[in-house]
């Protein structure tokens, strides 16, 4: 029985075994034989899939994304798919690309190959050397990337740029003082990073311990491209040095320089990009923080999740704050 939160996120409130009967055979995965939710992310409803011919996971779309959003998606993973970016293999539709919608609901989906592995939120573990510059690889790679005219454009008030207006939303419900000055810190910080300068570039923008697998195949997939978007390259990378890295002992500084060096072992980085990617490291941290408050006391999300993304950008912000401070 699938969750009620996760059921919640659909315009369907029945039973999703025929959606996803009708979604097995237009993908040609063989026979559905049981199926599970998977517990982690904020947007859509994900299920792993198992079938007589193997499994696989597929990604239900939310009834709050809109058309163009989808749209984008779709658009955004073949790209993903064209120019060879580690994430798992996506499966076509009859005659309709990669999205299935079911004629008898209306639900709109994708199918890919579901990972034996974890990703490293699952496996409670951070990458090593090795792992980092796969995923340092990947990230340069989806530069590449340009998508085709008529894309629709796309917002999320979890992008780092928008953090003031993220933290004019949440701070009624910062009740701890120190929290608030931490955020306060934070902006400062981010009021220094001349971002109009900073190179630019196509990123996934969201490579946190969620959404990065490490495979039982010794590979590492990236998944969940929604927040996908050009932007200050560095951005990216921010979010890699606070999430992905977290837990591994280091502050947020060590972290930082370490995701720096390794960034430029595959690119060409600026003096000013160099400089300010401190900065934006505390600033992703406020915003995982900011964003999380938001989705716990706005959105109703009381998952444990919710609270170890707090964690995570608070031990951020307070890490980097400890360090400037000596």
């Amino acid at each position: 029985m699938i969750g009620i939160m996760f059921q919640d996120r659909l315009n369907y409130r029945g039973d999703l075994t025929p959606v996803l009967r009708a979604a097995c055979a237009a993908y040609g995965i063989g026979e559905l034989s049981g199926h599970q939710i998977i517990e982690t992310g904020y947007e859509d409803c994900n299920l792993k899939i198992e079938t007589t011919a193997g499994n696989y996971l597929l990604k239900i779309f939310s009834k709050h994304r809109t058309a163009n959003e989808i749209k984008r998606l779709l658009i955004v993973l073949e790209r993903v798919r064209l120019y060879h970016i580690p994430a798992p293999r996506l499966y076509d539709a009859s005659g309709n690309g990669i999205l299935f919608r079911d004629p008898g609901t209306g639900l709109g989906m994708v199918c890919m190959d579901w990972i034996d592995g974890g990703t490293f939120f699952e496996l409670k573990k951070t990458p090593n050397d090795a792992e980092l510059r796969m995923v340092m690889s990947a990230l340069v790679g989806m530069g590449e990337i340009e998508l085709p005219d008529g894309t629709p454009p796309m917002h999320s008030e979890w992008d780092i740029r928008n953090l003031y207006e993220m933290f004019d939303r949440v701070k009624g419900f910062i009740t701890n003082k120190d929290e608030l000055e931490l955020c306060n810190y934070a902006l400062s910080e981010w009021d220094k990073v001349p971002v109009d300068c900073l190179p630019t570039a196509f990123c996934h923008a969201d490579i946190i311990k969620q959404n990065c697998i490490r495979g039982n195949d010794g590979r590492i997939y990236l998944i969940d491209f929604s927040l996908a978007d050009v932007m200050p390259r560095i951005q990216a990378a921010s979010i890699i040095a606070y999430s992905l890295l977290y837990g591994n002992g280091n502050t947020l500084l060590e972290n930082a320089a370490k995701t720096i060096a390794m960034y430029g072992e595959y690119a060409d980085i600026t003096d000013t990009e160099r400089r300010f990617f401190p900065n934006y490291c505390m600033a992703a941290a406020a915003m995982e923080y900011l964003g999380s408050i938001k989705e716990k006391h706005i959105g109703g999300d009381f998952r444990p999740e919710t609270d170890y993304l707090i964690q995570n950008g608070l031990d951020g912000m307070k890490s980097y704050a400890g360090c400037v401070a000596l």
